[in-house]
């Protein structure tokens, strides 16, 4: 037999499929196959730190109804849309009683929020400082939610010494309803 160009061809193709066929298929078989061990490894961790943050909590029912009961009386907290105005009647009272004179009052715009509306109001109160404070500490002790993001308190160049005026904004905290969109 005797050994030419053309089987010197033949050999060469046979001997370049299984190459082939390693480049095209098992190699990238390989890199998918490894690429999944990965993502495995990352779940199999991923499943061991739920499993420790699971483990940490004895009773995860229990601490369910516990956070729920804690959502509950963070609701009661929140007066209902129409409870506002008297909210604002109980401020404007508690100003009064102690000794100072309510300048003026304006709702802001309404912002609502998931599972709340909050009205900011802008109040300008002027009267005696101790007043003011035990004002601010009455404010704090009212068993409704409530903030003040704002408040600038200055002396009342006008009146005798220990007397402020005071600019502040209350945020009240209403449940969230259809009626929040109105400003």
């Amino acid at each position: 037999m005797r050994f030419g160009l053309r089987e010197a061809i033949y050999v060469l193709l046979l001997l370049g499929m299984p190459a082939s066929a390693y480049l095209s298929v098992f190699k990238q078989r390989a890199a998918r196959d490894l690429a999944a061990k990965e993502e495995i490894v990352q779940v199999d961790d991923k499943i061991k730190r739920v499993s420790k943050a699971t483990a940490a909590i004895p009773d995860l029912a229990a601490e369910i109804a516990k956070l729920q009961s804690a959502i509950e009386h963070f609701q009661s907290l929140l007066p209902t849309n129409r409870e506002v105005d008297t909210l604002l009647k109980q401020v404007w009272e508690i100003a009064g009683e102690h000794g100072l004179v309510t300048k003026s009052v304006r709702p802001d715009k309404i912002l609502p929020a998931a599972q709340y509306t909050e009205q900011p109001i802008k109040m300008e109160v002027v009267g005696d400082f101790f007043g003011f404070y035990e004002f601010m500490r009455a404010i704090e002790a009212l068993p409704r939610i409530t903030r003040m993001p704002e408040i600038q308190i200055e002396r009342d160049s006008k009146e005798e010494a220990g007397q402020v005026k005071a600019k502040l904004t209350l945020s009240i905290f209403f449940e969230g309803d259809d009626n929040a969109s109105r400003s």
